[in-house]
């Protein structure tokens, strides 16, 4: 009897590859939904809010299967988050932002989207919240803005 072939592609190296694909088509339609479908290039699309939404819907299910096939990890649920705050569920968003602050509880990333969440659904005091209570150096030039907006020095 022949040898079966051996292949460095097990089952956790094709989730993994499998999560890849699905997190990038996720950043594809998400970001399309927040650049293309945005001034100044919505003009040459049509119904830009009706498409906006369409991918949106498309970026948050890929991001939403990616969960499924790898336990979601910081990157997953600031993905699903953003796609929320886009959508206008803050509250949605801020669920998985504060899961991802609990599994890092040093990520910028997720702060700024937890106080740009705020920001959006015009809570100004919990915003100051937010920047008064993250104390790194920050890095995310949108979030600079918010701590800028909002009168809050910055840490170092």
């Amino acid at each position: 009897a022949k040898p079966k072939p051996t292949s460095a592609w097990d089952d956790k190296a094709r989730r993994q590859l499998e999560w890849g694909r699905l997190n990038a088509l996720g950043n594809a339609h998400l970001n399309f939904a927040t650049g293309f479908c945005q001034p100044p290039w919505q003009v040459a699309l049509g119904d830009a809010k009706a498409m906006q939404e369409e991918h949106l819907s498309a970026a948050l299910d890929n991001f939403r299967q990616s969960e499924v096939v790898l336990q979601p990890g910081v990157e997953t649920m600031t993905n699903v988050a953003t796609t929320y705050i886009y959508l206008g569920q803050y509250a949605d968003a801020r669920n998985y932002l504060d899961q991802a602050i609990r599994l890092n509880p040093g990520y910028e990333y997720a702060y700024y989207r937890v106080a740009q969440s705020w920001d959006r659904g015009n809570r100004p005091l919990k915003v100051i919240d937010v920047l008064n209570h993250y104390k790194a150096p920050v890095r995310i030039p949108e979030f600079k803005k918010l701590f800028q907006k909002y009168n809050i020095p910055m840490p170092e």
